[in-house]
């Protein structure tokens, strides 16, 4: 979908994660400098079954800031939407993973991936990757992690 067609409505109405996995990152790029709709992040939230507070403590969004824009029906800045993407990116990665390597019936990548970023692993020093989060770089080493995982080989 092209960067321009995504609409607050479309974030509204599609979860998109694995959508988000497979753009180019010239389109998620462009995603992050139009705003992401706080209702986007709410809804990663519920699909999590987690706290939006928590949601928003993870990936460095200031409560205040997100209650503001949503009431103001406004997009996050820039950081924040590269944050909120990046951490939906990894959603849908763990969901293609699946779909690629198995049978998806039944699985939930969400919860899934809620509950692997919250232990230790030995790739991080035992620190845990929701610690990496609020970082590209960070996110990406998550990211890795999770492809060498698919392909067996890890570290």
């Amino acid at each position: 979908m092209p960067a321009a067609a995504k609409t607050q409505t479309d974030w509204k109405a599609a979860d998109g994660t694995a959508m988000l996995f497979r753009t180019s990152a010239l389109e998620r790029d462009s995603f992050a400098r139009e705003g992401v709709p706080v209702a986007y992040v709410d809804n990663l939230a519920d699909r999590l079954g987690e706290s939006r507070s928590k949601l928003y403590v993870l990936l460095r969004i200031p409560r205040a800031t997100a209650a503001r824009k949503k009431s103001a029906d406004q997009r996050l800045n820039l950081d924040s939407s590269d944050r909120v993407i990046g951490f939906a990116k990894l959603i849908g990665q763990v969901e293609t993973i699946i779909q690629e390597s198995g049978d998806p019936e039944g699985f939930d990548a969400a919860q899934w991936l809620k509950g692997w970023i919250s232990r230790p692993l030995p790739a991080l020093g035992n620190r845990m990757p929701q610690e990496f989060m609020d970082t590209s770089d960070g996110r990406e080493m998550i990211s890795q992690i999770l492809a060498r995982s698919q392909s067996g080989a890890f570290s």
